[in-house]
């Protein structure tokens, strides 16, 4: 992240605490208005709901209170998304699906990684 800041490219990525705990076990720190993407399509009619366009930004423009509000949510959305497509491919971090793939009411798209960080198989594997 801070590789991109001092190339002048602010992607704003929100990085949030998390630490493991033991094996398969850990703690992450709580993002505040954030919803994971199949919550929102749940709200929006279940799984056929990933298939509507528009099922996103209609959820972020109800987190708006105005139209600058939902301009600058979607300006957020899409240079953070574009931000976590980068870094997790270039950490190699698969695994990317509804579950696990969360946005906040002002548009911040992020994954979470503890999955990832606990599951000490997987880092053995790549030592």
């Amino acid at each position: 992240m801070q590789i991109w800041k001092n190339a002048g490219l602010d992607l704003l990525l929100n990085p949030y605490g998390c630490i493991a705990t033991g094996d398969e076990v850990g703690m992450i720190e709580v993002v505040l208005n954030a919803k994971t993407t199949a919550d929102i399509n749940k709200a929006a009619g279940g799984t056929k709901a990933v298939l509507y366009k528009d099922t996103l930004t209609k959820w972020l423009r109800a987190q708006c209170e105005s139209d600058a509000d939902f301009r600058r949510a979607q300006e957020t959305f899409c240079i953070s998304c574009a931000g976590y497509c980068v870094a997790t491919f270039v950490l190699g971090i698969g695994d990317r699906h509804n579950d696990n793939i969360m946005v906040t009411r002002e548009g911040h798209l992020f994954r979470t990684l503890l999955s990832r960080l606990t599951h000490t198989q997987h880092l053995k594997k790549r030592r």
